[in-house]
């Protein structure tokens, strides 16, 4: 069990005081002068009943207070397999160096060896290929050793990449042993929370391990929604290796690595997230439609990645908390009548309707949800919600709503610097779309366009969004500046472009990304009066 916020649960300590004040007290009320000599018509029995009657409801309400604090204190357990729209790819290379990897095992097509190190840096080259910088993979090189470290942090620079791996030696690292769980640990912290990108590791590695390490790190792995590919090299039947005055016996520990593979597939088979072995001489197939499914039109189902995420449990202790309050209050009666009996039904029974609510009250809790994170600036968080609404609202053919799941995902890409993710939701956002929608769409498209230097799309964007609202201060005065900076030569544009970027820290593009959301704010708050004056819609 995992509390976002424990510093709550200390206030436990209040349980206290029922037992130290209020218990004490129910157990003196057999004592009390009133029951003793005032009323006669008292009796024992009930004496000894309505005090069994207080300490259940004073333990009911502990109970339920017990409950009221551990919801407060955001209780997680359990693991939930959340959809999410992935962009390009995003892969860390982890490289075993240990003194094994130079066995000199590996046939080459001209029937010559290479040591299983070179081997992998070969290998590892054959997959950035040339020209794709389209896909936007961004590539990190991590070393595993007797410790895993950062070789080159993500990057679409592969130049760089490929610099590191050809000075690939295990001399680079002092450490001793091989530790190839180090290396993968170090690659999930490569991967930054907010990605947008599919995350992929893929091992270089023999598979001998003299720090058993390996089979935690690839769960690790997948609980954070990352696949792993382990690509093996040597010969299963062991190779010499001369180091110093010792010959020793190294092998490809393939069976291990498959065992281990095999384990954590069926321990973890609903997560959907891919874990794989290969030998270096199979085909690289399958990890070149990983890293460019474009050129497998493999587009669509490359698109969707899965995370895993602890389940948040804070519903089911407030649930369980009201229960316990109300069955305290009732148990005060000595005699239950049936239209109390059918007041408490009644109450649990809506209780149970919101806890398993309809898809249009499910789905307008989750978009207020998700605009809770995103005024957060978790977009991440807000973008999983976003995903969640647009596929449920697709089953029950909720268009309204799906039009503003599309636009709301479409402005999470773009406080994440997802350009072409932000296009592609907000230009399909439907044209019979309330009017407030496709304002906002294409205003931000404008914001997108200019921010790229497309300054004639950007211009045709400001002038939709005029038409649907002309009165937007905001959208005109961006039009005039798309205006200026498309008249100017691109020479000028180039220049006044890097200049804006480099020396403005609140430029006018941030400033127009985020006036939707202050028109907005500012207009919610007007008279009842004025209902039929335009709102801005970007909030949502």
């Amino acid at each position: 069990m995992f509390f976002e916020r424990p510093q709550m649960l200390l206030l436990l300590i209040t349980l206290l005081i029922p037992i130290v004040y209020i218990f004490p007290k129910i157990k003196q009320i057999d004592s009390s002068p009133y029951f003793l000599f005032k009323n006669k018509k008292v009796t024992r029995k009930f004496v000894k009943n309505m005090q069994g009657m207080l300490y259940v409801r004073s333990i009911l309400f502990m109970l339920a207070w017990f409950c009221i604090i551990v919801a407060f204190s955001g209780p997680y357990w359990g693991k939930e397999i959340i959809p999410i729209q992935k962009n390009g790819s995003a892969v860390s290379f982890v490289f075993d160096i240990s003194w094994s990897m130079t066995a000199e095992d590996v046939l080459q097509e001209d029937s010559s060896y290479i040591s299983r190190l070179d081997a992998s840096k070969k290998y590892a080259k054959s997959l950035l290929l040339p020209n794709k910088t389209d896909d936007m993979v961004t590539v990190s090189v991590v070393l595993a050793k007797g410790d895993g470290y950062v070789a080159v942090p993500s990057t679409e620079d592969h130049e760089a990449v490929f610099s590191v791996i050809n000075a690939l030696s295990p001399n680079l690292m002092t450490s001793k042993g091989s530790n190839i769980g180090a290396g993968i640990e170090t690659a999930i912290s490569t991967f930054p929370t907010s990605q947008a990108r599919q995350g992929t590791i893929i091992v270089f590695t023999d598979g001998e391990e003299t720090i058993i390490s390996l089979e935690k790190a690839l769960e690790n792995a997948i609980n954070h929604g990352i696949g792993v590919y382990i690509v093996g090299f040597g010969n299963p039947k062991g190779s010499q290796l001369q180091l110093g005055e010792n010959k020793i016996t190294t092998f490809l520990e393939e069976g291990k690595i498959q065992k281990m593979i095999s384990n954590l597939k069926n321990k973890t088979s609903l997560y959907n997230i891919p874990l794989y072995y290969s030998k270096f001489d199979d085909n690289n197939y399958e990890l070149l439609k990983i890293l460019y499914p474009k050129d497998f039109n493999l587009q669509e189902s490359y698109q969707n990645g899965y995370e895993v995420k602890k389940v948040p449990r804070h519903n089911l202790f407030i649930l369980i908390a009201i229960i316990l309050f109300v069955l305290g209050m009732f148990i005060s009666y000595r005699k239950i009548s049936l239209s109390k009996i059918a007041s408490v039904s009644g109450f649990l029974l809506i209780l149970m309707m919101f806890s398993s609510c309809s898809y249009n009250v499910k789905e307008s809790f989750d978009l207020l949800q998700g605009n809770f994170y995103w005024h957060q600036k978790k977009y991440q968080h807000a973008q999983m919600k976003y995903l969640q609404i647009l596929n449920s609202s697709e089953e029950s053919d909720n268009q309204e709503l799906k039009q503003y799941a599309t636009f709301a995902l479409g402005s999470s890409y773009v406080m994440q610097n997802e350009e072409e993710a932000a296009f592609q939701r907000l230009e399909s956002v439907a044209p019979n779309a309330p009017d407030e929608i496709r304002f906002a769409s294409a205003y931000n498209i404008g914001v997108l366009s200019y921010s790229v230097g497309n300054y004639e799309k950007s211009i045709q964007s400001f002038r939709n969004a005029l038409m649907i609202n002309p009165q937007s201060i905001e959208a005109k005065i961006n039009l005039e500046l798309a205006l200026r900076q498309g008249s100017k030569t691109v020479q000028n544009n180039k220049s006044q472009v890097k200049t804006a970027s480099e020396n403005k820290e609140h430029s006018v593009l941030k400033d127009a990304v985020f006036s939707i959301i202050r028109e907005n704010e500012q207009k919610q708050w007007k008279s009842q009066e004025k209902q039929d004056e335009f709102q801005s819609p970007t909030d949502y």
